[in-house]
């Protein structure tokens, strides 16, 4: 038999304090789906897609990286400064990517593809 991922089912993250990272990914776009406060975790989505964030309070916090794609990484990077985060830029192939962290230190980068808009998701597309 052969493997064959066929797309993200979710991403997870441990960070240090649950109430705090809710308070961070709420403020930087996703929506909260549901809480499992027996297990100190809880689901985002992400965008319209199924796959989801989890985090999960632990005490090997801050060691994840996921990226996702924005329409603009240039806006974004604006909203996640005037939101107080700091942040640093990155020029791929396929654009602008913004990355910041959450305050567990767990990296989120925005990632837009002026370059290869070709490759943006059908929803991102211009018409």
């Amino acid at each position: 038999m052969t493997i064959m991922p066929l797309g993200i089912d979710n991403v997870h993250f441990t960070v240090a304090d649950l109430e705090a990272a809710i308070g961070f990914y709420e403020a930087v776009g996703f929506k909260l789906k549901f809480r499992v406060a027996a297990a100190h975790m809880a689901l985002f989505a992400i965008g319209g897609e199924e796959p989801g964030l989890v985090i999960r309070q632990g005490e090997d916090a801050g060691g994840g990286k996921f990226w996702v794609e924005v329409a603009d990484a240039v806006e974004t990077r604006k909203a996640l400064e005037k939101l107080g985060h700091s942040t640093v830029w990155l020029e791929t192939a396929t654009g602008l990517t913004v990355e910041t962290r959450d305050p567990s230190g767990n990296v989120l980068g925005f990632a837009d593809y002026r370059k290869r808009p070709e490759l943006a998701r059908e929803s991102l597309k211009a018409p």
